[in-house]
Parts: C-alpha cells; sequence; structure tokens
C-alpha cells in the first residue's frame, strides 16, 4: 500500500483505547489494544508492514435494539474541525472527537520525533536511519507480543483480515 509499501515510510496501525460496550447477542465486544476496524494491520509490498500501533480511537460499541445491531465508534479528543470519518460533539473548549490511522499517525510521528532529539539511532542522512528508528519502534514498543488483538468483528463490520502479528504500541522514550 502507498505510501507504507516504501523504505523510507515507517507504517504505524491505530487500535482502540479502552473497552467497549456490548450488548448485540451476534458478535464479541471490542477489548483495548485491539486493532481498529478501519486499520492496515499487514504486509505491503516489499515485505514490510506495521511497524508499530498507536490508539486511533477510544472505543467500539455494538448496541441492539433486539431486532439488529447498531456498530458505534468513538473518537478520542482532538482540535479536528469539519468534515471527517466520525461524530463531532462540540464541547466549550471547541474540541470535537475525531478518529482513524491518520490520528494514530500524529501519535508514531510524535514518538520518531522524540526518538531523533534524542539521538537515539543514527544521524540525519544516514542511509540506515529509517531502519534504526523503525528497530527502536519495534524494540521498545509497550505491550510487544500482546497488541493489537485482532478485531473481533471480522466478516460482520471489518472486511479485511489482519496478519496476527503482535508489534505492540508505540512508546516515547524517556
Amino acid at each position: 500500500m502507498v505510501p507504507a509499501g516504501y523504505t523510507e515510510v515507517v507504517a504505524g496501525g491505530g487500535t482502540v483505547a479502552t473497552n467497549g460496550i456490548n450488548i448485540c447477542p451476534v458478535v464479541t465486544y471490542v477489548r483495548a489494544d485491539t486493532a481498529a476496524a478501519f486499520t492496515t494491520d499487514g504486509s505491503f509490498t516489499g515485505g514490510r508492514g506495521v511497524t508499530v500501533s498507536a490508539p486511533a480511537e477510544e472505543r467500539s460499541d455494538a448496541l441492539s435494539n433486539g431486532l439488529s445491531c447498531t456498530f458505534l465508534f468513538y473518537g478520542t479528543l482532538s482540535t479536528t474541525m469539519g468534515g471527517g470519518a466520525t461524530r463531532k460533539i462540540p464541547t466549550q473548549a471547541g474540541l470535537f472527537e475525531a478518529r482513524g490511522t491518520s490520528f494514530a499517525a500524529a501519535l508514531v510521528s510524535g514518538v520518531v520525533a522524540r526518538i531523533l532529539q534524542m539521538q537515539l539511532v543514527g544521524h540525519s542522512g544516514d542511509p540506515n536511519e529509517v531502519e534504526g528508528v523503525r528497530l527502536h519502534l519495534r524494540n521498545n514498543a509497550d505491550r510487544k507480543l500482546t497488541a493489537p488483538l485482532d478485531h473481533p468483528w471480522g466478516g460482520v463490520v471489518v472486511t479485511y483480515s489482519f496478519d496476527g502479528e503482535r508489534e505492540g504500541v508505540a512508546q516515547a522514550p524517556k
């Protein structure tokens, strides 16, 4: 997938931050650290895949009226204005909810910026710098080998498969 298939790109996936609510009998509830229903979690051209994940939505709920299920995806607070892929709830501070893998990308980018600021990998211009960042993200990810979980709504809401790899959640260096 573009641009994630390029070697100079660090691909990030999105996770659900907290446990969801489920009162729908046909699906399992979505737990924290599950890959978000809209994220990519697989390999790309060139053998590269998602390096690490980050929160992309607050939670996913499945509700039932007794006849059918409704699936709700909740964002996290941001300064997103106007359109977007989620409901917008104005607050007194003028903040809105936003969600998406692009939201998670900003979190991963911030972690990468901190890695570079602390000079934890090669110097700028070093052809191995991107691979060093990728390796640092993988080696220092939180919940590595346990997150992200595969989304339980496969075939109901989620129509693609997950790779089963547990890359972990991006962790900023201290």
